[in-house]
């Protein structure tokens, strides 16, 4: 049996998710990759007043978008943008 390593795919699959967000997602603000076990892809939403989420995956991601109402990569003004009252 051949031992092939997680993490390298995984790696990758990160790198992919950061260069989306990266061109699409502008609103999410990248801070970096968290975890041990498993790595994740960690980010600043300035849309929701700087809510801090991770995302292992694009499926992640996706389902977040969705959860907080937002299911396109349209650019979201973020709360310094939209006023003093934020209601993400």
């Amino acid at each position: 049996m051949q031992f092939v390593e997680q993490p390298i795919a995984h790696s990758d699959d990160l790198q992919v998710l950061r260069q989306h967000i990266e061109q699409h997602l502008s609103w999410l603000e990248i801070l970096g990759v968290v975890g041990e076990s498993q790595s994740l892809l960690a980010v600043k939403d300035t849309s929701n007043c700087g809510l801090c989420v991770a995302f292992g995956s694009e499926a992640d991601l996706a389902y977040y978008l969705l959860t907080i109402g937002k299911g396109t990569s349209k650019q979201e003004p973020s709360c310094k943008e939209r006023g003093p009252v934020c209601r993400g």
